[in-house]
């Protein structure tokens, strides 16, 4: 049994379907690298792409320790490591709008990691849909089912945000547009 399948009872001629109980340990060893990634990728800080990844992790254990259900854990810290990076580039511009209105000296830069910085920052600029579709695509390696399950969006609806969030990326980043619609 794989950590996030399902577990297999036999009754007389037929298959039932248990849930499987899917350990912290397991998910935090499975998807802790991937948060991190998709958390640097929206926020641009290896340092907060940590702590968001820790957080999202944090939330599912709580959950875990009440003894409520989850019925996808990878989903769930996917989508709460998105939401929170998110959510910290919000306040981060807002914080800065703020101190550029009473003439504070901005902080340092961001940091890079490398040649892929010029995307990450093009993505960071997407609405925040879009943004977190490209993300997951991307530095997840997701396909559109699956950020759409993580999301909890519909297919159509990741494909759409995949494809402006792409569009708006080529245009930005002086590349050929992808115009095959599959969200790919």
């Amino acid at each position: 049994m794989g950590t996030t399948g399902e577990a297999r009872h036999v009754t007389e001629g037929s298959v039932e379907r248990l849930p499987e109980v899917v350990s912290f340990s397991a998910v935090f060893r499975a998807e802790y690298r991937g948060l991190v990634a998709i958390a640097w990728g929206l926020t641009g800080s290896r340092d907060t792409a940590e702590d968001m990844a820790q957080e999202a992790l944090l939330s599912l254990h709580r959950r875990l320790e009440r003894g409520e259900q989850i019925e996808n854990p990878a989903a769930y810290v996917r989508r709460s490591c998105s939401n929170l990076s998110v959510s910290w580039v919000r306040r981060r511009m807002a914080e800065t709008r703020a101190l550029l209105r009473i003439g504070a000296p901005q902080g340092s830069a961001p940091e890079s990691d490398g040649e892929n910085e010029a995307f990450w920052c093009e993505v960071r600029r997407l609405p925040r849909r879009q943004a977190q579709v490209v993300a997951l695509f991307y530095g997840y390696d997701m396909s559109v089912a699956d950020l759409a399950a993580t999301l909890e969006i519909s297919a159509g609806t990741a494909k759409t945000h995949l494809h402006r969030g792409r569009q708006v990326l080529a245009t930005r980043l002086g590349l050929q547009a992808p115009d095959n619609g599959e969200g790919s």
